[in-house]
């Protein structure tokens, strides 16, 4: 009699198994043809996939974030922010979709939006380097020249390696008539990146 329940507890399970199995296997193909249609380039098709899985688990933050990704790959940025804030309302501690929400507001040009999300991550992670090198584009784009030179000297500092945060340190100084700061600037990103246009454009035109 022990035997038959033993014999009936492993056909439990290995039948509770393979429902399982076969009850994931439709997601698995969704999110495998979504990926596999986004590195052809098919951004539109790779979002078609995902909407069993949404249809299944509308509140599946990921597969909305991923859907907004796609939305934004094709251009189609308010599409990318209902999804992203959407995203946001099922987990706000999520800083990965905080930081996604900028780049449609970025692409809109609504520079203070995204400047105020942006921030929102700074604050609960101080040094993230995404956070701070999207915010010197707000910065520039709201042409806060001062500021963003600051910024861009303290983002250097601390990732000194990075060319990135020294143009937009020069930037800011040029703009605010400095150009021996803005040379000064410019000579360390063309130490990092010989081939640098820009810096070497405007190191050639203000060649004492």
């Amino acid at each position: 009699m022990k035997n038959s329940f033993r014999c009936l507890a492993i056909a439990l399970l290995l039948s509770s198994g393979l429902c399982c199995a076969q009850g994931s296997k439709g997601a698995t193909t969704a999110w495998q043809e979504s990926y596999k249609q986004e590195a052809a380039g098919k951004y539109a098709q790779a979002a078609q996939a995902l909407e069993p899985v949404l249809r299944e688990s509308p509140n599946n933050d990921f597969a909305l974030m991923r859907r907004a990704w796609l939305s934004y790959l094709q251009g189609r940025h308010n599409e990318a922010l209902r999804d992203y804030n959407q995203a946001l309302l099922l987990n706000p501690r999520s800083l990965e979709a905080r930081l996604a929400l900028s780049l449609p507001l970025m692409a809109q040009q609504r520079w203070k939006e995204a400047e105020v999300e942006l921030k929102k991550v700074i604050a609960a992670s101080a040094w993230d380097y995404t956070a701070h090198s999207r915010l010197l584009v707000c910065e520039e784009g709201l042409r806060k020249w001062n500021e963003l030179a600051q910024h861009a000297a303290e983002l250097a500092a601390r990732y000194p390696s990075d060319a990135n945060a020294l143009v937009y340190l020069a930037r800011g100084e040029a703009w605010q008539g400095n150009v021996k700061k803005a040379q000064a600037a410019y000579a360390q990103v063309l130490e990092r990146v010989p081939a640098h246009v820009e810096a070497g454009n405007y190191l050639l035109k203000n060649n004492p």
